[in-house]
């Protein structure tokens, strides 16, 4: 099968650690241009292991030719509470391929908290994406003042249609922090996350984009439905919870 051809990925802003060897110069370039902060429409769902080839075969009919395998390890990082006075501490993630680690490449990403608009079909939210490069990655982790939170291996398939983006991974959690031979990478489970979404110039009105993402959405369904997943309620009420314990 043909892979996507790698200006169709560097449309959609998926993975640029596989976009092609100009990865840095491309971003400088959308710095230049203001577009390094967007907003991004997003629609979760999940299917069970016997659904994947259904699933696949749905994807490969609605979308773009081909699609990408990918198999990532992403690390969430947070700002300590040190160097800022907020009871939410700001999180990062940095993603690179997993296990080569080609050019020392690492993609950091910052995903802000949703809107609350509940007349909205998808979750809409911020996001900064950059890339950086250095041959000590986590001691330039931790001179920007982060902290380790969590890690874990992802796994899957990315499609696109249009600027549409479309990934269908597993998760699996790392047994020891630091360890990531095969004895101790572990899956969480025997499912799969679908995520859909679409990123779009951080001042453009989202209405229309996100109409564009529900529908697609709806035409996956019986195979999966995909959700608005109200997330962010559900982490400020473990916070309330741990605050008053």
């Amino acid at each position: 099968m043909a892979s996507i051809p790698s200006h169709q990925l560097k449309e959609t802003k998926y993975n640029p650690l596989t976009g092609g060897k100009n990865i840095l110069e491309d971003f400088k370039a959308q710095v230049n241009r203001g577009n390094f902060q967007k907003k991004e429409i997003v629609l979760y769902g999940s299917i069970f292991h016997e659904a994947l080839v259904p699933l696949k075969q749905r994807l490969q009919g609605l979308c773009d030719p081909g699609e990408v395998k990918f198999r990532e390890h992403e690390i969430a990082f947070y700002l300590s509470n040190d160097f800022i006075d907020t009871k939410t501490p700001f999180v990062f993630r940095f993603r690179r391929k997993f296990p080569n680690y080609e050019g020392n490449l690492m993609h950091l990403k910052y995903i802000g908290t949703p809107e609350l608009n509940d007349k909205c079909p998808c979750i809409v939210r911020n996001r900064i994406d950059t890339v950086t490069q250095s041959t000590d990655q986590m001691e330039f982790i931790r001179g920007l003042g982060l902290r380790t939170d969590y890690e874990f291996i992802v796994e899957g398939y990315a499609y696109t249609k249009g600027e549409i983006v479309i990934t269908v991974y597993k998760l699996s959690k790392i047994e020891k922090m630091g360890y990531y031979d095969d004895k101790n990478v572990k899956p969480f489970s025997n499912s799969y996350l679908v995520e859909i979404s679409l990123q779009i110039p951080y001042l453009q009105d989202y209405s229309a984009p996100a109409k564009a993402v529900r529908d697609f959405a709806d035409q996956l369904y019986p195979i999966v439905e995909m959700r608005k997943v109200n997330y962010w309620s559900t982490s400020q009420h473990k916070e309330k919870k741990r605050d008053k314990n």
